[in-house]
């Protein structure tokens, strides 16, 4: 069995059962207090409070549930149903009073997303509000005046022209405004010594996917169910399952067996032998496989005023005799359930559960709310100090201008371990030194494919001296070479070149090199230059022996004779091979002496050294190019509207945070002693 028998009367129904004492103490007192406070401060849309939300399909008897716990007069005409969240707070204290006010929608703020007709009508329902707020802030009104309040509450809130005691088909509300839902949510504190305590939150029922508020209410039910603190009252009528959707809703709660509560009203349209599920409700027998929405604090049986008993009802006392009355019938005595049936024994069932609920929630609520209070002063110092005047915001582009001096100049000179951040791509000095190796492994590469010695770039193709030529200069370097020695043919002797084909050319091309080489003479001074024209004719020899050999073996002197003898003939060859093992002698300096020079002048000087575009951005450029300059300098360092909305965001939270902690501090911490939490 779910459901326990505590004080239940064979085969009776005891209606006058008073709440239990440890239910109403001073300890559940102060819990309850807390929450209140927290919940009046706002902070219930950062951190999840553990409250009690009445959900159910619109025409359930939801307000008459609430009007039989609370014993308020809600309005419960079809006509003027819930159509924004209630939050009634019943408080026991020795002197009675009655305590209004309302919570602006969280809508109101988002002001970015709404036309301009929306944002008009927002800001007269936040002035509605400020002065509904304003009229009764400190007052206690009387519960003559009830009804009058809520009308002006609704009025406050959805814009209705209702007037007190007009019919709603009469009144000057537009189709439109009937069929609108608001999350602007009315709270009630109700005090007395007579009350027990707890907090229960009424919101709009569900409706048809047809009708024009159904995306709406089915968003504010899913927005308070969603709270994993949230216990649900979740009403039900007699009436088909499958045809009421609160029972979809239920199994969508997460630990629904542990966080709903059920209540079937109008119990007395149920006629004997029908209506079967309902009796398997008040049961709440876990063994009877053919019921499976079994709750760990059962279902209840209500009795709801008919409109016309409503009419004649003269005390809350009425209302009672008439379920009490009922629940003595032989349809319910039977069920053997007397403490699942009426409204006396909910409330105690209800209030057990959320006073348990909110003893076991606050232990984690209040960690909650100090790391969320850390994260967001972490978020606002993320933002930076605010940038507002011109002196903030020359500060901000000098403060980071100055930091990023000196995050650059570690990062130019390899100091990896002083960088705010391990990311590769701030480590400029390896990111340049990687660049330099892979030039260098690129221009030998160059190198060995034009003058490798030990690789010559040509081929025999046959023994005939007759084609030597053609072959050798088949390959493209050497056929350059052949070409540029024929185009400059000046005084020189067959086998020579023309070393001054044209000085102008030169000397322009030799004056974009370093000064020291504008002579324009191919000179070095390493021995090994001339070691280096002998391996290239060495090495060439070898190439040809090695390809005539493998066309037909010969005595190796034989065919060197033969080769050299053919160079003596063909002059013109040897010159452009002369020239070629020149320029791969003079390369191979040369390239050294280039790459050295990138590394120096390029590197080290230009991109690297004082005058380095790294170091461009610095303090004094900061100075020179916004001093003086408001605008220009708004632009660039100010705030933009969606930076300063977000700050703003954040810094309200943050207060809201702080100010829950210190309430925390000053009033919880002395009842159940929390001080070991390090708060």
């Amino acid at each position: 069995m779910a459901t326990s028998h505590d004080g239940d009367e064979e085969h009776g129904y005891s209606p006058a059962r008073p709440v239990p004492e440890h239910l109403g103490n001073e300890d559940t007192m102060i819990k309850l207090g807390f929450i209140d406070e927290l919940k009046g401060l706002g902070i219930n849309e950062l951190v999840n409070l553990p409250q009690l939300v009445v959900v159910g399909d619109q025409s359930s008897g939801k307000s008459s549930v609430l009007q039989a716990i609370t014993r308020l007069p809600f309005p419960v005409d079809d006509g003027l149903c819930t159509r924004f969240p209630t939050e009634v707070s019943l408080q026991r204290a020795p002197v009675e009073s009655l305590e209004f006010s309302i919570s602006k929608p969280v809508r109101t703020f988002d002001v970015l997303s709404q036309t301009a007709a929306q944002k008009k009508w927002v800001d007269r329902q936040s002035a509605r509000i400020d002065e509904f707020n304003t009229s009764w802030q400190g007052k206690n009104a009387e519960a003559v005046e009830f009804s009058h309040i809520i009308t002006q509450a609704r009025t406050a809130i959805m814009g209705d022209s209702l007037e007190e005691g007009q019919q709603p088909r009469k009144a000057n509300v537009s189709q439109s405004k009937k069929n609108m839902l608001s999350d602007a949510t009315l709270r009630i504190i109700l005090k007395g010594p007579r009350e027990i305590n707890i907090t229960i939150i009424d919101i709009p029922g569900l409706v048809s996917s047809t009708h024009a508020a159904h995306k709406m209410a089915k968003a504010l039910v899913d927005h308070y169910i969603s709270n994993p603190r949230s216990i649900v009252l979740a009403v039900a009528h007699p009436a088909n399952v499958e045809t009421q959707d609160i029972f979809e809703i239920i199994a969508t709660i997460q630990n629904w067996k542990n966080r709903v509560i059920g209540v079937i009203t109008k119990c007395d349209k149920i006629e004997e032998g029908g209506d079967d599920w309902v009796q398997k409700a008040i049961k709440n027998d876990e063994s009877d496989v053919t019921f499976d929405r079994c709750l760990s604090y059962g279902w209840f049986a209500l009795r709801n005023l008919s409109p016309a008993e409503r009419k004649v009802k003269t005390d809350d006392n009425f209302r009672d005799k008439k379920e009490e009355k009922l629940f003595q019938q032989r349809i319910w005595t039977s069920l053997d359930r007397p403490g699942q049936l009426g409204i006396k024994n909910l409330k105690a069932a209800l209030t057990k559960m959320h006073n348990e609920h909110v003893t076991r929630s606050i232990p984690e609520l209040i960690p909650e709310i100090k790391t969320r209070l850390d994260n967001s002063k972490k978020k606002i110092e993320g933002l930076g100090s605010p940038r507002i005047t011109p002196e903030s915001q020359m500060n901000c582009l000098i403060n980071i201008a100055t930091k990023y001096s000196l995050h650059a100049a570690d990062a130019i000179d390899g100091h990896n371990d002083r960088l705010p951040v391990t990311n590769a791509e701030l480590k400029i000095r390896k990111i340049v030194r990687d660049a330099l190796d892979d030039f260098r492994d690129r221009m030998q590469l160059d190198y060995e494919e034009r003058f490798n010695c030990n690789r010559p770039a040509f081929g025999l193709e046959s023994e005939d001296e007759e084609t030597w030529e053609k072959s050798i200069l088949k390959n493209k370097y050497l056929a350059e070479i052949g070409r540029c020695i024929n185009e400059n043919r000046g005084r020189e002797m067959a086998d020579e070149v023309n070393t001054a084909p044209s000085p102008d050319m030169q000397i322009t091309k030799l004056d974009l090199l370093l000064h020291d080489e504008k002579s324009g003479l191919i000179i070095t001074l390493n021995s090994w230059s001339l070691e280096r024209l002998k391996e290239h004719r060495d090495h060439r020899m070898k190439h040809m022996l090695a390809i005539l050999d493998r066309l037909k073996r010969r005595d190796k002197d034989l065919v060197a004779t033969q080769i050299n003898s053919w160079f003596a003939q063909h002059t013109r060859i040897q010159a452009i091979f002369t020239t070629h093992d020149k320029l791969a002698s003079y390369y191979d300096i040369g390239m050294r002496r280039f790459m050295d020079n990138v590394c120096h002048q390029v590197c080290e000087r230009h991109l690297l050294g004082g005058k380095s575009p790294l170091r461009t951005f610095a303090p004094d450029l900061v100075t020179k190019r916004f001093e003086g300059n408001e605008e220009a300098l708004k632009k660039v360092a100010g705030e933009n509207r969606n930076q300063l909305e977000e700050r703003k965001r954040l810094e309200d939270s943050h207060a809201l945070l702080r100010r829950a902690m210190e309430k925390a501090n000053q009033q919880y911490c002395l009842s159940i002693g929390v001080q070991d939490m390090g708060l």
